[in-house]
């Protein structure tokens, strides 16, 4: 499994991610707030970081 995130735009508030199987593809697109990242440096006591789910992939039922 790997998580690929974007860098964010200077514009938005936002950064965008994707998690990739290895067998399945993209199972999961969404976003996150990075002032959420920001609050909780520097070791995220209160992880995880809420993420928003754009686009979950059906199958991830597969790799849990």
């Amino acid at each position: 499994m790997v998580v690929r995130v974007e860098s964010q735009p200077v514009h938005r508030e936002t950064q965008g991610h994707r998690g990739i199987h290895a067998s399945l593809g993209v199972v999961e697109i969404g976003t996150w707030k990075v002032s959420d990242c920001v609050e909780q440096q520097p070791s995220l006591p209160d992880r995880p970081i809420p993420v928003d789910v754009d686009r979950p992939n059906p199958d991830t039922s597969l790799i849990r």
